[in-house]
């Protein structure tokens, strides 16, 4: 199991950093549990590895390239900002956001998903936050923006 006590939000966690290939990926947590790929109506292809028993699960989209740009954590020991946050409320999330220099994007947004459950989601640049019954329950670590059309990946492939 992988040491989830170095996320960070716009660049990654447990040694899997946001714009690394499939290859490097799996160097690093070794092979997924679980491969599935997605088309949708727009032409972009989705990639998604999942690694079960990291409780992560690494998103690469046609769109840039199918370098990593989505890393979802559902893990009962992650961190962030090297403090536990399994379970915490909302207002705890957003004053440990805040504490690190973290504002919202806006404001959050309640959804049902496909089990009916209630979902309170917030976003900050590099990072979704998502709620269950007020507490904590996902993480998504994704790039920051340079600006409306240009993600920063903080690694590349071939990069050094």
């Amino acid at each position: 199991m992988q040491d989830h006590s170095h996320s960070l939000p716009g660049e990654g966690i447990a040694g899997v950093v946001l714009g690394m290939s499939q290859k490097e990926v799996r160097a690093v947590l070794g092979n997924p549990s679980e491969m599935s790929t997605e088309s949708f109506d727009d032409g972009t292809d989705w990639v998604s590895l999942d690694f079960e028993k990291d409780g992560l699960s690494c998103g690469f989209s046609s769109d840039e390239d199918y370098v990593l740009d989505l890393i979802r954590v559902e893990h009962l020991d992650m961190q962030l900002f090297k403090q536990k946050i399994e379970g915490l409320s909302f207002e705890e999330t957003v004053a440990l956001f805040e504490a690190n220099g973290e504002q919202p994007d806006g404001l959050p947004v309640e959804q049902t998903d496909d089990e009916g459950r209630t979902i309170l989601t917030c976003d900050f640049d590099g990072v979704s936050v998502w709620f269950m019954n007020d507490a904590l329950c996902m993480v998504q670590i994704a790039p920051r923006w340079r600006d409306d059309d240009t993600q920063i990946f903080p690694h590349r492939t071939g990069s050094s």
